[in-house]
């Protein structure tokens, strides 16, 4: 019902102006994060030095990516909207979306300047993944410490292929679904809240009704939100996959195999060495989106690669020539 018990619209000038100003939060919030820098995200996942300041990319990971982001098949516009930063993870992050902000920024992992496994500090790997998460503080002595360690290590290929994702996932269009649907979803709450509340209130009273209401919808819109929304992001991914994978550059696809394996190994590792592994990670390596009931399937990325890699060779033959 769109009327209340008096007769009015349930849907008050109050409610409205909330789901327009949370609305147009969602709208833009990439532009406005984007164009003035203010990224909650960024801060929060980017190194920091010891006076506070994020870290700035090393020159010679900074001339890598950019190299990757001059070979990418993309509008030049584009390219040129794309910063990087460096990122406090293991993995490549892209935040914002070129069609809906003013430019997109991609973080590269520190770890990437590491060659071999010589190189690697443990006290930056600690630093990354969180000094209070590994159960032994001397978790690199271990076996498994040791094996982690050969995980960080990726070769150029499977370097250039993680950027380059990134970079593309930033020009992906269904990436921006994901902005819609939490426009959606916020509207839906808000539609959902007004329209039962009177009948709430009738039935436990004011205080009772409201709380029940917002237990209910509570129990009920965001495990609906967290899935549709991971498997939206999931499906982003595999696109932004396929289209890295069909790019004229050879590298992305010799990295794609290796970037994947490495991955889902080191989820694996970090099961076991990380005090809430299995809270995030479970046996095969994939990560849970939320709830321990939503999975991201690494393994169906890594299958997808294979046959998109697979395709493309038959479909470009490619002259061997033997040296003797």
């Amino acid at each position: 019902m769109l009327f209340n018990q008096t007769g009015k619209y349930a849907f008050s000038k109050l409610k409205i102006g909330v789901m327009a100003v949370l609305g147009g939060g969602v709208i833009f919030y990439n532009p406005l994060v984007n164009s003035l820098g203010l990224s909650s995200n960024e801060k929060l996942h980017s190194l920091k030095s010891a006076d506070n300041k994020l870290v700035a990319v090393p020159y010679d990971l900074h001339q890598f990516a950019d190299d990757i982001r001059k070979d990418v098949k993309m509008l030049e516009k584009k390219k040129m909207a794309i910063k990087f930063f460096i990122v406090k993870s293991l993995d490549v992050i892209t935040l914002g979306y070129l069609d809906m902000a003013h430019g997109a920024r991609v973080g590269l992992p520190y770890t990437f300047i590491y060659d071999k496994e010589e190189d690697v500090d443990p006290a930056v790997v600690t630093s990354i993944v969180g000094e209070k998460r590994f159960i032994d503080q001397d978790w690199y002595k271990s076996e498994n410490g040791q094996k982690l360690i050969r995980t960080i290590i990726l070769s150029k290929e499977a370097r250039k292929f993680a950027i380059a994702r990134g970079i593309i996932h930033a020009d992906s269009i269904e990436a921006i679904l994901i902005d819609f649907f939490t426009l959606f979803m916020v509207a839906s709450t808000i539609a959902a809240y007004s329209l039962m509340e009177s009948k709430m209130i009738l039935l436990f009273g004011k205080a009772a009704g409201l709380t029940i209401l917002s237990v209910i919808l509570a129990c009920t819109l965001i495990p609906v939100f967290v899935t549709i929304k991971s498997i939206i992001a999931h499906d982003c991914m595999m696109r932004s996959d396929d289209r890295t994978l069909k790019q004229p550059n050879n590298d992305y696809r010799l990295g794609a195999i290796e970037y994947y394996e490495k991955l889902i190994e080191r989820n694996k590792l970090m099961r076991e060495l990380l005090v809430d592994g299995p809270e995030r990670y479970n046996e095969d390596g994939s990560p849970f989106a939320a709830f321990k009931k939503v999975v991201i399937p690494l393994k169906d990325r890594l299958t997808n690669c294979k046959n998109v890699i697979e395709e493309w060779e038959k479909e470009t033959p490619v002259i061997i020539q033997e040296s003797l």
